[in-house]
């Protein structure tokens, strides 16, 4: 990918759709969701298709933490400002952003499905769900702090976000101009 000094044409190159086959050059958002395609069977296919669940749901979170990078044009954000991200830009409420996030940490930082959260020592305690077409609550509570995560649905909340994320991004100069310096700073990935 290449910069220009035109930050809506390097928006679009960013957010466009990932291609059919393995691109040879791309943003980190377009490779991701290039990866987490290949989870998947193709369109039609059983929910149960997922080829990863775990890694597919990984993915997921990670692309929404780059969506808040590129929203808030840090490329070392808090988790502050993810949360941030997921209730003005994903529209879940505070506590389900709070939860998504320690879902988040658990697998990406145990790769495990639960985790005590720094702050405050609360447990949290994860099962992931891979059934259903994404109409599914996201989030299921359960007693003593565990919770039912909806793949299908975090799928479409990534997906939702992503569209939300470049239309809030392109409506607000002083964020379009964080935009592209975010961009610039978490490069481009080449595939040799």
């Amino acid at each position: 990918m290449q910069f220009t000094n035109d930050p809506l044409l390097d928006l679009r190159r960013t957010f466009r759709r990932p291609s059919v086959g393995r691109p040879r050059e791309a943003s980190l958002l377009g490779l991701l969701r290039f990866d987490l395609q290949q989870f998947h069977a193709t369109k039609g296919t059983a929910p149960a298709a997922v080829v990863a669940p775990l890694l597919a749901a990984l993915g997921n979170c990670v692309g929404l933490e780059l969506l808040a990078k590129y929203w808030s044009g840090g490329h070392d954000v808090p988790s502050s400002t993810v949360v941030d991200f997921l209730t003005s830009v994903g529209g879940l409420s505070q506590p389900d952003a709070e939860v998504l996030l320690q879902f988040r940490n658990s697998l990406a930082h145990g790769y495990g499905l639960g985790t005590r959260r720094r702050k405050d020592s609360k447990v949290f305690s994860f099962a992931l769900d891979t059934g259903g077409t994404g109409s599914s609550p996201l989030i299921s509570r359960r007693p003593a702090n565990a919770y039912v995560i909806n793949l299908p649905s975090l799928e479409r909340l990534f997906d939702f976000a992503t569209h939300q994320c470049r239309s809030a991004i392109a409506r607000d100069p002083v964020r379009l101009g964080q935009f592209q310096v975010c961009v610039r700073n978490l490069g481009e990935i080449r595939i040799t």
